[in-house]
Formats: C-alpha cells, structure tokens, sequence
C-alpha cells in the first residue's frame, strides 16, 4: 500500500509540473520503462530515488513521505545522513 500511495503522490506532482515519464527518467539516470515502473507502485522505491524525484519536481521530501509510519521516517533519515538506515 505504501508504494502506492509513494507513486500516486509522485504522478500527481509530475503532471501538476507537466512532466513526462520520460524526462523524469532521464533525469533520474534509468530507463523510461523502469520510471513507469516506480509509478505504478508494484516495486519499493529506495530513498535516494523518492530524494531525487522531490528535487526534480522541486517540492519537499515531506510531499512525498508525509504519511509514513515513524518508523519509515527514521529509516528515511538515517538514509538522507548516510547511516544505513538499521
């Protein structure tokens, strides 16, 4: 459920920019196949990736993560401070 809401958030902000997948995989460094991939919530998105699409899409990470369980946000944090995350 969480990939999903992560890909619905992603794919509102892209179209509110006027973004294709394309240009977002481009920008990202992978294949527009792969991108479409991430939007449809059936793969884990890692935090380096959700990092990157905010600062694509030049909104917080907050936008994206928001409803995470505490849990996920510390893991998150560790991630943005390069602690690994355990």
């Amino acid at each position: 459920m969480k990939n999903e809401a992560y890909a619905n958030r992603i794919r509102k902000y892209r179209d509110e920019k006027h973004f294709t997948q394309e240009l977002m995989a481009y920008r990202l460094g992978m294949k527009q196949n792969t991108y479409s991939i991430l939007e449809t919530g059936k793969t884990k998105i890692k935090a380096e990736t959700l990092e990157a699409i905010a600062e694509i899409l030049e909104i917080p990470l907050s936008n994206l993560i928001e409803d995470l369980p505490q849990k996920d946000t510390k893991i998150l944090k560790n991630a943005e401070s390069g602690g690994g995350g355990r």
